[in-house]
């Protein structure tokens, strides 16, 4: 079945686990989610952006498996996967 398609956990992906077409981000700050389609966020946190809502608000799951929405602003774009550790120590 290699090159079907699956849903696992709300993400599409190819039966063979492929989910390298999605952008991966690191969390540059801590975020409370204010809202039960929100993600939080911890400083130094990875995900996968499933998609980008608006230019502000992403969706994305993180490595724990959980998703929602968070701030675009409070990750980084995939040039940069590690967060000063100063940063996370703010």
């Amino acid at each position: 079945m290699l090159g079907t398609e699956a849903k696992i956990t709300g993400i599409e992906v190819n039966s063979d686990g492929d989910t390298s077409h999605y952008e991966m981000v690191v969390a540059l700050y801590d975020y409370v989610a204010r809202r039960s389609d929100e993600i939080a966020l911890k400083c130094g946190d990875r995900l996968q952006v499933l998609y980008k809502d608006t230019v502000d608000w992403w969706f994305g799951i993180g490595t724990d498996g959980t998703q929602g929405y968070f701030p675009a602003n409070y990750v980084s774009g995939s040039g940069n996967l590690s967060p000063p550790v100063a940063l996370c120590m703010s």
